[in-house]
């Protein structure tokens, strides 16, 4: 008994750190020129559209 109030007392504190710190959102950034702009983060994607 005393485990498992230990075991599910240690789920809520994970339960509770995984929602305070939830990773930011990934995004795509749409490069038109071959400049990128200085402002990105490391979640961000640059990319660039090229014709055939």
């Amino acid at each position: 008994m005393r485990f498992e109030r230990e075991l599910e007392r240690l789920r809520q504190r994970v339960q509770q750190i995984s929602i305070e710190q939830a990773p930011p959102t990934l995004r795509m950034v749409m490069i038109k020129d071959e400049i990128i702009p200085i402002d990105l983060t490391v979640w961000d994607l640059p990319i660039t559209v090229e014709s055939k």
